[in-house]
């Protein structure tokens, strides 16, 4: 995935499962600024993913319908 043209394009969060399974992008976050986005948008997919009351349901829900094939 590329980043953006200019920084202010990169302030979103994507968050995809590689391993063990595939899944589909799930959009994650809007951060106020590109450092801030790329120092903490990989640390915000594995906390939505792990710790209870992080991450909403509609994100779970994204993550794993892909690879259940639901």
């Amino acid at each position: 995935m590329q980043l953006g043209a200019n920084q202010a394009d990169n302030i979103h969060c994507w968050c995809a499962m590689v391993a063990p399974y595939s899944s589909k992008w799930g959009y994650r976050y809007q951060y106020n600024d590109a450092a801030a986005c790329a120092k903490n948008c990989a640390r915000g997919c594995r906390n939505a993913m792990i710790f209870d009351g992080v991450g909403d349901p509609e994100f779970r829900q994204i993550m794993y319908t892909s690879i259940l094939g639901e």
